[in-house]
């Protein structure tokens, strides 16, 4: 048996993750997706460090 947490994640659109991932891929620092329980979704760590 699932718990609710979990069901609510199995909820998430995949379109609202692919979005995420079009919108912050060109960004240069970090980005997250957080659900409001606060699991991580998705994430772009890799970034550039320092500056131009």
């Amino acid at each position: 048996m699932q718990c609710e947490a979990e069901e609510e994640l199995n909820m998430v659109d995949k379109k609202i993750i692919e979005a995420f991932y079009m919108m912050w891929d060109s960004f240069p620092g970090p980005a997250r997706l957080i659900h409001k329980n606060r699991t991580i979704l998705a994430a772009k760590e890799k970034s550039d460090i320092g500056f131009l």
